[in-house]
């Protein structure tokens, strides 16, 4: 299932796509508790900050 906007990830709120590398993809993101935006990246179904 493809990520959307607006999904969220425990504190991280999905922004926006921004890149597909090798097995993985990035995306802009914004974290709630810290309500800063950061770099999220999604590998093999595993989501690694």
């Amino acid at each position: 299932m493809p990520l959307q906007p607006c999904d969220k990830f425990g504190p991280y709120e999905l922004l926006a796509f921004m890149g597909k590398f090798g097995v993985g993809e990035l995306y802009h993101t914004y974290d709630t508790e810290l309500q800063r935006d950061v770099a999220l990246t999604v590998s093999g179904g595993d989501l690694v900050r």
